[in-house]
């Protein structure tokens, strides 16, 4: 797109940028959507894309063997399934994406939006809200201000540096494995009470499929998220391919219990819900792209940063620094929303929510060079994924600039023994 005075051109294929302001008031808090607090004047970038349809399928084959290498996303829906050429792999130059949506920051919880300038709307979107700890906590009112977005750095979807951060993998819809997970972080008691005072969970996603509690799982990290704000502490999700499988509508690795457990979602007369069976419906409307629980997907980001840590469910490539961290995030949400479609960038298995080029261990010299380009380029010392399950546990690469923490710890994969990552004073640490 050619800039014209100042500003970047609409194409013929049919954006439209809108811009919702909110202005920060003199107690240093404002308020957004009525329950989303946000720290300084922000700006909200949403792109709207017209005339293409979405993609409504992804490949998994996460299995302990050699079956989950090269799996990928189709772009076909479930009924007419073909194969995507797979893109290249690792490669691209790192550097910071100009667009008007690529600083465009997706939060979790109650973290705000932080964007860049656009073009302003004609109304404002409705949005999911939030939860967000109540004032009359001083701990919690000096956390909320502390984990708002930075502005500096290659990217803004980030939160400051923790004492103690504890990631956790891939959940795979299994509620003891994850009570076991947070309980072993020391984030909750036996009763579910959080009991982690300051404590930053990052959870790299795939809550969703496998398992039969995939909801109550949901339902326990929001109730979590809430309890640590009120602490102090943070709880912080992404999406993982998982997530982004089930706004597809591609259910194949939903459980029948996984099913039965959105039985009664409120039927709105979509018409791709109506083609589907019975069963299938009410898992549907709750996932697809503006559903219930579509549009609390749309909070969560595919990449996030606490302090110098990078996480992704699958990884963070060179390719996606160019492409925009934020601008990844952001298109992410949009489409859950409902309000764009899916864009291709997005649709290939080498986005950050697919991609296993950091999941084989030893990860190649190639790997690791492009890993550092990563790195450099957002002035982080680290990547933690999940994604590619691990049988002997969390593995480390790249100088132990690589972390690996699926560990394949639900029902699904047979109970492996529970670990979790903790990161302290700069250093790695398992906890078993």
């Amino acid at each position: 797109m050619t800039p014209r005075n100042g500003r970047r051109t609409i194409p013929a294929s049919g954006c439209v940028l809108l811009r919702f302001r909110c202005a920060l008031r003199p107690s240093g808090v404002a308020r957004f959507a009525s329950t989303v607090y946000l720290h300084g004047k922000v700006q909200l970038a949403v792109l709207f894309r017209s005339g293409s349809r979405t993609s409504s399928t992804l490949r998994d084959t996460e299995e302990w063997s050699e079956d989950h290498s090269g799996s990928g996303p189709s772009t076909t829906t479930p009924r007419r399934r073909r194969k995507t050429a797979p893109e290249s792999g690792l490669g691209g130059r790192a550097t910071r994406n100009s667009s008007a949506v690529g600083r465009t920051c997706v939060l979790i919880g109650a973290l705000g939006l932080a964007c860049n300038k656009s073009p302003p709307p004609p109304r404002a979107e409705s949005r999911p809200q939030p939860v967000v700890a109540p004032a009359s906590s001083s701990d919690a009112a000096t956390h909320r201000v502390a984990h708002q977005p930075v502005a500096d750095g290659a990217i803004q979807c980030r939160a400051p540096a923790a004492e103690r951060v504890v990631a956790i993998g891939d959940l795979h819809g299994d509620l003891k494995a994850s009570r076991r997970a947070l309980q072993l972080a020391g984030a909750i008691d036996a009763t579910d009470r959080w009991v982690g005072g300051k404590l930053v969970i990052v959870q790299t996603g795939d809550v969703l499929d496998r398992g039969d509690d995939d909801r109550a799982v949901s339902a326990l990290l929001e109730k979590e998220q809430t309890a640590a704000q009120k602490a102090g502490g943070a709880l912080y999700r992404l999406n993982g391919n998982h997530e982004v499988m089930n706004v597809q509508g591609d259910f194949r690795y939903v459980s029948e219990n996984g099913f039965k457990a959105y039985a009664n979602e409120t039927r709105t007369g979509r018409l791709e819900v109506a083609e589907l069976p019975e069963e299938r419906k009410g898992r549907a409307e709750a996932f697809l792209p503006g559903g219930r629980e579509a549009r609390k997907l749309a909070t969560l980001p595919a990449v996030w940063m606490v302090g110098d840590t990078l996480f992704a469910h699958g990884g963070v490539e060179p390719k996606h620094i160019h492409y925009g961290i934020d601008r990844t995030n952001s298109e992410l949400s949009a489409w859950m929303r409902g309000s764009a479609s899916l864009p291709k960038h997005l649709a290939n298995e080498h986005t950050p929510f697919w991609t296993r080029a950091y999941g084989e261990s030893p990860a190649s010299e190639e790997v690791c060079s492009a890993l550092d380009e990563v790195l450099s380029s957002l002035k982080a010392a680290r990547l933690v994924v999940g994604h590619t399950p691990q049988k002997s546990g969390i593995t480390f690469d790249c100088n132990r600039k690589l972390a690996r923490i699926d560990v394949g710890l639900s029902a699904y994969y047979g109970n492996n023994p529970t670990e979790v990552l903790e990161i302290a004073g700069g250093e790695m640490r398992v906890v078993r």
